[in-house]
């Protein structure tokens, strides 16, 4: 196995590596909190995914993802009562935070239930028969319901939908039906032509990985060369030296030998 392909073979283990830790690091994340930070009388809502933190001193907290700011990176669980679960099973919940990060837990106390049927009371019957008019006695006992529902609500605090439905809802509730019913009937070739961009960048991808011993091959053999080039020249510098030094060890000598010449009678 050559030097390219254990290359190769090290950085998709480490990109595998990365995808496997991220995965099961993301699955910790079961937890999605709304915070509301209260600054000058309003309030700056943030959402984050948390996760389930034991410190040192064995202390669970909730440790927040994306939270910049160390000092409020950890917060205390949610009661029971203020936890909620989304479609995706997610424990969500909100809270209140203030300037010395003192969190409070909001705790859902609206009810939902349905709506009994309110019967007129004797005052009610009062005013109705001083009504004449059969039309303005159905609108006066519409109106005396739709009032009497709205107080119970509050008294309440049921969540209830409103009845009847508005024009506006009716036109953004026949607007989603419209575009399902579009989506419906699309074919695979239109679905396909909707998704082309992302399906081009996969597609680049996968071919950057799948070529990149061929694209990698050029730049090791450069370097390669480089490397053998730069040893050449250190090795022809060496010999220059040598021969240089023996030149002047030559002349050295011959230098001497001339001297004892002329000094001889």
């Amino acid at each position: 196995m050559n030097l390219e392909n254990i290359i190769y073979w090290i950085e998709a283990l480490i990109a595998l590596g990365f995808i496997v830790w991220f995965y099961f690091d993301n699955k910790k994340y079961i937890y999605k909190i709304r915070i509301k930070e209260v600054a000058k009388g309003r309030t700056l809502q943030r959402t984050y995914k948390a996760k389930e933190y034991i410190d040192s001193e064995k202390v669970k907290w909730l440790r927040l993802r994306g939270e910049r700011d160390k000092t409020k990176r950890l917060i205390s669980l949610p009661p029971e009562e203020c936890i909620d679960i989304d479609y995706k099973a997610k424990k969500c919940a909100d809270a209140y935070r203030f300037h010395n990060n003192d969190v409070v837990w909001l705790k859902d106390n609206l009810r939902i239930e349905e709506t009994p049927e309110f019967i007129l009371d004797d005052e009610a019957n009062k005013k109705l028969g001083e009504i004449k008019e059969e039309q303005k006695k159905k609108e006066f006992i519409f109106k005396w319901k739709k009032d009497k529902e709205l107080s119970w609500r509050k008294e309440n605090n049921i969540v209830a939908p409103y009845q009847p439905v508005t024009t506006n809802q009716r036109m953004g509730y026949f607007y989603n039906l419209k575009k399902a019913e579009a989506r419906k009937n699309k074919d695979l070739k239109e679905l396909l032509l909707q998704h082309i961009p992302l399906i081009g960048l996969i597609i680049i991808i996968l071919g950057l990985m799948a070529l990149y011993g061929e694209i990698a091959k050029p730049v090791l053999e450069a370097n390669n060369q480089m490397v053998q080039i730069s040893q050449n020249n250190k090795a022809i510098v060496d010999k220059l030296e040598i021969i240089s030094n023996n030149q002047q060890k030559i002349e050295s000598e011959l230098k001497t030998l001339t001297n004892r010449e002329q000094t001889l009678p």
